[in-house]
């Protein structure tokens, strides 16, 4: 059934990428209705040789083949009157009769009627469509899920030296993208955008992956060899289904969690890469944390009430990602930080005063550092030694609303590309550390944003050092800079 559905689906797509589709398409008014028409069926045919080959020993993705067959044979039967239509065209063409002509137009081959009713029936067509699929809306991140990715290892090293990982995810996202296996894209800021997966695909990988990921509830019943838990209750009765699981790599709590079931959870899953606690509600994480060497992802946002990160978490050497976000009472992060050498991206909110060079200076590692939401911050990386975070691609300082001083030797960051400063009110930003002659700096930066900085009277003059090199600089809500300098016009790239 797939490989005959397969076949439709190609033929389907041949023939709405021909010249003559498009043309007469475009001429007819459906040109859109069509290419929407197009991106379902690519959607469709990317999933069904895959889905052949698991179709016998799956009942619901045989029946769900059977539901997309149907569908696929009414698209060939609409571009086959569409084709009608052509030939019609064509006799017409050469007809001489005024009264052919005549009845033409008066007929449902004319143009106008025609496209209404080629368009109420590729409307009822993606209707039936989404009547097949639910419709599944969790929102992706893109930045979230390369680090995600990149827990797991999917990510292939990329060829090119000057690429990193996080550039190959972005490359990956772009190719589903392309291939309508992700939509509804929305750019959120110049950092990062969202979308969703398309239904079908969300059905196929359901199908995939149902003996590896597990929804853990007290009446769910666990198989040897699950992977990846989201965990939806909390109890006695999840501890124990816990306990036949060792090859556990992903723990997503979406729910409250008790500290003897995290404690279960450290002691028995050693191989765990991804671990998203976020909207926790403890004061302390366990100490045991520390035993799980092989965990790359670390989830604590929006934790309003812990204080303090255990020592031990400077042993997850190979920890990648750390989210700290919105975690309003965390007092200090341990001293011993720097050991996790892998970091790449730290998001930190934080009641510290200064932000120096034991606390983020010292993560030689870093690629995006984001601190956000840090009402006590006066100082980020006062006596910071030169030659620090020469790996830094992205820099995030934002509603840090004490915060006076920003001690950056911006002739060291080489890599930085992106600089956003936003919701500072007491930062005025002549404190950065810039060169007099730096016509032979070697920067990169490309994105500045400087939004709602009030003490902001005049642009830094370190800016001259991107001349090359800044292609977007974006200034919104600082009243107090009233002019911009000549210089500003020698920015070749912007």
């Amino acid at each position: 059934m797939a490989e005959n559905a397969y076949c439709i689906a190609g033929k389907i797509v041949e023939l709405l990428g021909s010249l003559i589709y498009e043309e007469l398409s475009s001429a007819w008014g459906i040109q859109s209705d069509l290419k929407k028409l197009e991106c379902i069926v690519l959607a469709i045919k990317a999933v069904l040789l895959d889905a052949e080959e698991k179709q016998e020993s799956d009942h619901r993705l045989n029946h769900w083949l059977g539901q997309l067959k149907d569908v696929l044979n009414d698209v060939e039967n609409v571009l086959d009157e569409f084709q009608n239509q052509i030939l019609q065209k064509e006799v017409l063409k050469r007809c001489r009769s005024t009264r052919k002509k005549v009845g033409y137009f008066f007929s449902g081959s004319n143009p106008l009627v025609f496209h209404f009713e080629m368009a109420r029936k590729i409307k009822g067509i993606r209707e039936r469509v989404d009547d097949i699929s639910d419709i599944k809306d969790f929102v992706f991140n893109n930045l979230l899920l390369i680090q995600f990715w990149m827990a797991h290892g999917i990510l292939q090293s990329p060829k090119d030296e000057n690429l990193e990982l996080e550039d190959v995810g972005n490359l990956y996202i772009k190719e589903l993208l392309s291939r309508s296996f992700f939509q509804d894209v929305e750019q959120e800021n110049i950092l990062y955008f969202t979308f969703k997966m398309h239904d079908l695909i969300h059905d196929l990988s359901l199908s995939i992956a149902k003996r590896e990921c597990s929804v853990v509830t007290k009446k769910s019943a666990l198989a040897i060899e699950v992977c990846h838990l989201s965990f939806l209750e909390n109890g006695q009765e999840i501890t124990t289904q816990l306990e036949k699981s060792s090859k556990i790599q992903t723990i997503i709590f979406q729910t409250d969690q008790s500290m003897s079931l995290l404690e279960t959870c450290f002691s028995r899953f050693k191989y765990l890469r991804v671990l998203d606690l976020k909207n926790s509600s403890f004061e302390v994480l366990p100490s045991s944390i520390g035993s799980l060497k092989h965990l790359r992802y670390l989830d604590l946002s929006f934790n309003h009430i812990i204080k303090q990160l255990p020592d031990s978490i400077c042993k997850l050497h190979s920890l990648r990602t750390l989210l700290l976000e919105n975690c309003h009472n965390l007092e200090r992060l341990p001293k011993g930080i720097g050991d996790i050498i892998r970091l790449k991206l730290f998001i930190v909110t934080t009641k510290h005063t200064c932000l120096s060079e034991n606390a983020v200076g010292c993560l030689s590692s870093l690629r995006s550092l984001w601190i956000w939401r840090c009402v006590n911050l006066k100082c980020v990386f006062e006596g910071m030694e030169e030659r620090r975070l020469t790996y830094l691609r992205t820099l995030v300082v934002g509603n840090c609303p004490s915060l006076t001083s920003l001690t950056l030797s911006i002739k060291h960051l080489t890599a930085l590309e992106t600089l956003i400063i936003r919701d500072c009110k007491e930062l005025s930003l002549m404190e950065v550390a810039g060169e007099e002659d730096n016509q032979d700096l070697k920067l990169s930066l490309q994105n500045l944003m400087f939004f709602r900085l009030p003490k902001l009277e005049v642009l830094p003059q370190w800016l001259q050092g991107f001349a090359n090199t800044l292609q977007l600089l974006w200034i919104g809500g600082c009243e107090n800079l009233t002019a911009l300098p000549d210089w500003l016009t020698r920015l070749k790239s912007l």
